[in-house]
């Protein structure tokens, strides 16, 4: 799926001047929203196909649906109490899990950024590696933020259905608040509340790294695994 998107790249340089007619007759607010008003250069591109729309939507199905069969789907199969029969701390389980889901986001990441890097450099889109890491572990970040939201959740409820729907929601109310905030002046601020802001909010293609925007999200994620541990110790455990 990268192939295809990326190998298009070059069409989009040989009719540049076509496609820039044809966004400068769109809407504005349209174009900004959609991420259209730089598509024809190598940052612009590949921040639109890969990073503000495959990639997202690629690890966060994995995180997401990863983190509620974890804990949750384990209890809905009648396993997890096996499991809790044996001298196994709880805490310990759910960072098990945790671990186990930040390594699977690590891999894919890693391998999605590894097959982004080699097509920048075949394709000379004209961006540094250095902030292709920082987009990558941005978008890493990100799915690990909502596949914990999604473990924590399901460690709180034991309720797999449940967990997969909220956090796919607010996943996706995320995305549309940062989409928005854009271009309805009066929704601005709420951008400030979507995870999808610290991830990639700060254009990485072009300006590498955001420490700020790092450490919301790890102290987020932080934040969302500590509430977990904290309702799973309390809960019962459906056999």
């Amino acid at each position: 799926m990268l192939s295809l998107y990326l190998l298009v790249y070059p069409s989009m340089i040989e009719g540049q001047e076509a496609y820039e007619t044809v966004f400068d007759n769109l809407p504005e607010a349209l174009v900004e929203g959609m991420g259209w008003h730089d598509i024809t250069s190598g940052p612009g591109y590949l921040d639109y196909t890969v990073y503000s729309l495959f990639g997202p939507i690629l690890l966060l199905i994995i995180a997401i649906v990863y983190g509620s069969r974890f804990l949750a789907g384990e209890e809905d199969q009648g396993a997890l109490d096996i499991y809790l029969s044996y001298p196994l701390d709880r805490t310990r389980l759910l960072l098990e899990r945790a671990g186990a889901l930040t390594l699977i986001l690590l891999a894919i990441g890693t391998l999605l950024g590894l097959v982004v890097a080699g097509y920048v450099v075949l394709l000379d889109m004209g961006v540094a590696m250095i902030n292709i890491v920082a987009a990558t572990i941005g978008l890493m970040l990100l799915a690990n933020f909502f596949g914990t939201l999604a473990l924590a959740t399901g460690a709180a409820t034991g309720q797999p259905g449940a967990v997969l729907g909220s956090a796919a929601g607010f996943a996706v109310l995320s995305y549309v608040f940062q989409t928005l905030a854009p271009v309805v002046d009066w929704l601005g601020w709420i951008s400030w509340l979507s995870p999808f802001h610290y991830a990639l909010g700060g254009d990485p293609l072009r300006t590498g790294f955001d420490l700020t925007g790092i450490a919301v999200l790890i102290l987020a994620t932080g934040a969302v695994l500590a509430a977990g541990i904290l309702l799973f110790e309390r809960r019962d455990v459906r056999s």
